[in-house]
């Protein structure tokens, strides 16, 4: 058990639960995240792109399973469209990649051999 102040210095008691208390969605998601950290090395997002310009693919745990970006053509592709329209767009390597805020901002980027 640890005790640290928030920023309105109020006392806060942080305690690690045993992951067998957890609902299940809890659980699955903790076991997951622990994995990741042991698998791969998380990086921001200025790490990714610089990875990605030298031949990787990247992915965020929050996405779903098989989508990935990569860098081709001078930008980064998605594998999925970002808007329905994006179809006509298409070129046969990917859909061009709009970053949102939260994954400009997310530190939660992993490498993918996909």
């Amino acid at each position: 058990m640890q005790r640290a102040l928030d920023e309105n210095g109020k006392k806060n008691i942080l305690v690690q639960v045993d992951p067998k208390y957890l609902l299940q969605s809890d659980r699955e998601k903790y076991f997951r995240e622990q994995e990741l950290k042991k698998r791969e090395k998380l990086m921001d997002y200025s790490s990714m792109v610089m990875a990605l310009q030298e031949g990787k693919k990247a992915t965020r745990p929050t996405w779903d399973e098989g989508m990935f970006v990569w860098f081709a053509m001078n930008m980064v592709l998605h594998t999925h469209p970002y808007w329905p329209d994006q179809q006509k767009v298409w070129d046969k390597n990917g859909f061009p990649y709009v970053c949102e805020k939260d994954d400009a901002t997310s530190d939660d980027w992993i490498l993918v051999s996909a």
